[in-house]
């Protein structure tokens, strides 16, 4: 998979893919199998900004069915499956232990009543997705089992545990750059830094963008008949630039999303709900506290997710130091063996996530449905879609409905979605362990190295040590690597050493 700027800026597509996180790619992956030709872009690395930003879980959608939202729990479901059954190595079965409390909406009877509503849901929803290990039985123990398995974790009125199973995705970055390199086995034309400026249209029907190469400042024309937009967070500032008077306003509310990584592991082998000493505001769950997971992940724990309301960069900035030291606060109170402090945080993912006016059970603004936007029915342009996504489980179904709704706007006879066939390439390595367990000699590297730089359209240092490696998340890069891996990026790329930024 390599950057090839000069096809982008002469060939003809059907889609033009703008925005290359989770639902870009898979996006630009479905249409390919369905034989359109594709152009992805992004004005940044692919995977490089919320899609990296994970808890490193699929969700089953459990949460869901407190709101009686059936059709999102089995949609969570059915995709949690299929992402097992595409990414074998990469995914594993963990089991998530959460305290039940009082008698009321987390209480042992209501959670067992959900545990077992989901679990039937479970069976009936996956029954056509062969070649599965079954995740075991939901359940729910009395309040001792939760202190056993989480020591030193304070819960009030603690009356039961309920036990179920996710699945861990033990490497988003690999997920997605593997997809993304199977839409560039089935001929699709991918570039990183690759900025869409302008969206161009003619008699009210999209006809392309015009964008400009971040790396060399070459400004280029892509020509193609629609346009799926996945900028994520960013959707509305680049309809607003991009799109200028043409497309009505569309704001859209945003949360920052922030996960910690730990220099330790909390808990070894399952993943702990931790309930907070605050309380929920507004009426999702009525008197509960709100509840964050300590996951465990290559020897570390990354705990979250915290979410917060996004005013702007610079209010966000400010505000950032003082919301990660009330979330270790929290931690600490109820987990005051933990002793947590700024010295043990081993990395911070920072992210924003589109929202709307509706509490989740921690009492936080998120976006619960996603969107698929017709801009040709709200603007009067034809051809152009945006899609609106907050969740990495449902990407792939999410990218599914924008490229039907896509196709239908080509001269091509309809062909349905396979993205759900593929089987991606089992990793090189164990990804439970941290890539600095293999890395350490300069031939390994430099192997490496050279792999993601001929195969994986790394152009910056970042890209190595962020998105095709945890270098840089799980330890830091030593002189050595830094000086043989500047030595080795594209010429071109003034800056290797550095993430090009990205502008609001």
């Amino acid at each position: 998979m390599q950057r090839n700027i000069d096809d982008l800026g002469q060939e003809h597509y059907d889609v033009l893919v703008i925005g290359a996180g989770a639902h870009g790619i898979f996006a630009a992956l479905d249409a390919t199998r369905r034989g359109l030709s594709v152009a992805l872009i992004d004005r940044g690395d692919l995977c490089g900004e919320t899609s990296s930003n994970s808890l490193r879980t699929l969700h089953g959608g459990i949460r869901y069915l407190q709101y009686l939202q059936l059709g999102r729990t089995i949609e969570s479901i059915r995709e949690q499956a299929i992402l097992r059954k595409m990414a074998p190595g990469l995914t594993q079965i963990l089991p998530f232990v959460m305290p039940c409390t009082g008698h009321g909406m987390r209480g042992p009877a209501v959670m067992f009543a959900g545990m077992q509503g989901h679990q039937a849901l479970r069976i009936a929803s996956t029954l056509d997705v062969n070649g599965l290990q079954h995740l075991p039985m939901n359940r729910v123990s009395g309040p001792t089992a939760y202190n056993e398995f989480a020591p030193g974790v304070l819960t009030d009125n603690l009356t039961g545990t309920a036990i179920w199973s996710e699945v861990q995705l033990l490497d988003t970055n690999a997920l997605l750059i593997a997809c993304a390199q199977e839409a560039d086995k089935g001929g699709a034309t991918i570039a990183n830094y690759v900025q869409a400026d302008t969206l161009l249209h003619e008699n009210n029907t999209f006809t392309g963008a015009r964008c400009t190469d971040r790396l060399s400042g070459r400004e280029l024309t892509i020509t193609a008949s629609t346009c799926i937009n996945t900028t994520g967070p960013w959707i509305e500032s680049f309809l607003h630039k991009a799109g200028g008077n043409h497309i009505k306003p569309m704001p859209i509310a945003l949360n920052d999303s922030m996960n910690i990584v730990l220099k330790r592991a909390l808990f070894d082998d399952k993943a702990i709900a931790i309930a907070s000493t605050k309380k929920v505001e507004g009426e999702a769950v009525a008197d509960a506290n709100r509840m964050y997971f300590a996951v465990p992940w290559r020897g570390h724990s990354v705990v979250g997710t915290v979410q917060e309301p996004w005013v702007d960069k610079a209010t966000s900035k400010r505000n950032r130091v003082g919301f990660l030291e009330e979330f270790l606060n929290e931690l600490n109170i109820a987990c005051p063996d933990a002793e947590l402090t700024r010295n043990d945080i081993q990395h911070i993912y920072w992210g924003r996530v589109p929202t709307e006016d509706a509490l989740d059970e921690n009492g936080v603004l998120r976006r619960r449905a996603h969107e698929v936007i017709d801009h040709g029915e709200r603007d009067q342009i034809e051809g152009l879609f945006s899609l609106v996504g907050v969740k990495l489980t449902t990407a792939r179904a999410i990218a599914k409905k924008a490229v039907d709704a896509a196709m239908g706007k080509t001269n091509r006879a309809f062909v349905g979605c396979s993205t759900h066939n593929v089987k991606l390439a089992l990793p090189e390595h164990d990804p439970n362990q941290p890539c600095s367990a293999y890395l350490k000699t300069e031939r390994r590297f430099k192997e490496r190295l050279q792999q993601a730089l001929k195969a994986e359209m790394v152009m910056t240092a970042s890209d190595f040590l962020h998105r095709r490696t945890d270098l840089a998340v799980l330890s830091s890069p030593t002189k050595q690597q830094q000086q043989w891996l500047s030595s080795a990026l594209p010429e071109h790329v003034a800056h290797a050493a550095m993430d090009i930024p990205i502008a609001d």
